[in-house]
């Protein structure tokens, strides 16, 4: 089959593990508060002190797991981006690294992306001429977090050069509810959230007050729509877009997405452990919008294997069959890339990106080969990039580099 796309992740995070993290123990989360604002920091103090040295052998530990789970196109998203692309590279797999972006006060959006065309310069020297299948890309964190006048500059940098958005979109009740209600308390989380982002660094006397009233005034807050509205209303919501989790997505949000060619990055493990809930992955499907899954980081999430997730969205939806799910990991993926004329099939004139599953000594009884393919029955044996062999037998050749 072909080589498996992850159309999200976070390889920088692959040292951590979801045990040692704020997660929602239940199966399904949808009747409980998420806890994607005390997780959030959670993660930025177990990274805190991290090297560069110690961010890169994360990031390669989890592109070999991904590897080693018939991976061969990796999305990554990334502060740095460096490690990240180092670590695809290495291994010699494919991918595309969003370099993440933040900045929520108007006035500061050209400043602010000044710099972060300064860090992107930084980290593309990392891509040598000969890895051509690894590209490096913009990443507005969330609508929460960047101001529409800099995620402006971020999608018309990818416009010009030819390239996707990444961003984490709708992905949580309360991100949906700091856009959509009119009546926000004083203790919302995200207000607390950026308050806290944006005075990290910051000790001037009075700081803590002015940054509290700009994100108080910002005119997005609390502006009565979804954040998939408030994205389409500012023209930011187009084609380049892969939108990460869409969890929290009302009808005309998905009639919207499905009007723009929006494309989008599920994550369905994660969602519930951060108790996000479930995107509405039968609608999606029913509406034709180019998808896939991804795996999220190892930090909010039990493994970097996409069959593992196909098999948890199988498992929790009845109208969906693994044929589904195996085209999400594949062709679908890599539609939603724009990447089909090269990525996703095994097809003359593609990429000979393949993937060979091994059955055990001893299976059960299926009914089809796409529930054979996904089945915990069916092992990675191979896997080539490019036609090149980066997994034998199940393991690394590149082992020698961890």
């Amino acid at each position: 089959m072909p080589g498996l796309i992850n159309l999200h992740c976070h390889l920088d995070y692959s040292k951590l593990s979801i045990e040692g993290m704020p997660s929602y123990s239940g199966s399904q989360a949808t009747d409980s508060k998420s806890i994607l604002f005390s997780w959030i920091p959670a993660l930025i103090a177990k990274t805190a002190s991290f090297s560069q040295e110690e961010y890169f052998a994360s990031a390669l530990h989890g592109a070999s797991l991904a590897a080693e789970a018939g991976t061969s196109f990796v999305v990554d998203n990334s502060f740095q981006a460096i490690t990240g692309l180092s670590a695809l590279a290495c291994l010699k797999l494919k991918g595309l690294v969003g370099l993440e972006l933040f900045g929520v006060d108007p006035e500061q959006a050209n400043n602010q992306f000044v710099m972060w065309k300064e860090r992107f310069e930084k980290a593309r020297l990392t891509i040598s001429n000969s890895q051509s299948q690894i590209d490096l890309t913009v990443s507005p964190h969330a609508p929460y977090t960047v101001s529409p006048q800099l995620w402006r500059l971020a999608a018309d940098f990818a416009y010009a050069n030819n390239t996707k958005v990444l961003a984490h979109v709708a992905e949580s009740q309360i991100e949906y509810d700091w856009f959509a209600n009119r009546n926000l308390d004083d203790d919302q989380e995200i207000d607390q959230f950026l308050i806290q982002a944006f005075t990290r660094f910051r000790n001037q006397d009075g700081i803590v007050e002015q940054v509290k009233s700009m994100v108080k005034s910002l005119e997005w807050r609390a502006c009565g729509h979804s954040p998939i509205e408030h994205l389409k209303r500012h023209n930011l919501l187009d084609s380049n877009l892969l939108a990460t989790h869409c969890v929290m997505v009302n009808d005309q949000d998905i009639d919207s997405m499905r009007v723009k060619s929006t494309s989008i990055a599920l994550c369905p493990v994660s969602n519930i452990l951060l108790a996000n809930g479930k995107a509405p992955i039968e609608k999606f499907l029913s509406s034709k919008l180019k998808m896939g899954l991804g795996t999220d980081s190892l930090a909010s999430s039990y493994s970097l294997d996409l069959r593992a997730q196909a098999r948890f969205v199988l498992e929790n939806n009845q109208h969906i069959d693994s044929k589904q799910l195996l085209s999400l990991l594949t062709n679908k993926a890599a539609l939603a890339l724009g990447k089909d004329k090269y990525l996703g099939s095994i097809e003359t004139g593609k990429s000979a990106d393949i993937l060979i599953l091994k059955l055990k000594p001893s299976v059960g009884a299926y009914t089809n080969v796409f529930d054979m393919a996904l089945s915990c029955d069916a092992l990675v044996e191979d896997l080539f990039v490019d036609g090149n062999k980066v997994v034998s037998k199940g393991k690394l050749l590149q082992a020698e580099a961890l």
